[in-house]
């Protein structure tokens, strides 16, 4: 059997993720309702939080928490695009 590359990558690294508006309302109203009234954000505040590019930075295993669920609805949320580090995968091979 040949071998298979494959790339895989930590999930406490880097993702960065273009939101739509509906995706920034998502996360902030999740993220308001489990984190203390001191740390709440508002859509503004959160929307100002992306880069130049318009991509959010989250780790990998926190943007799959917070919008993992959506399953097919993701597209209404975010662009199905996501930017990883290419420095951050590894190259492994399944015989």
């Amino acid at each position: 059997m040949k071998d298979i590359d494959k790339l895989k990558i930590n999930a406490n690294l880097s993702v960065w993720v273009k939101l739509k508006d509906e995706g920034i309302e998502y996360y902030v109203k999740n993220h308001n309702s489990t984190m203390p009234f001191k740390f709440h954000i508002s859509f503004n505040e959160y929307k100002k939080q992306a880069n130049e590019y318009g991509y959010h930075y989250f780790q990998i295993w926190s943007f799959l928490d917070s919008f993992g669920g959506l399953g097919m609805r993701s597209c209404d949320y975010f662009d199905m695009e996501l930017v990883f580090n290419k420095e951050d995968f590894e190259e492994i091979h399944f015989v």
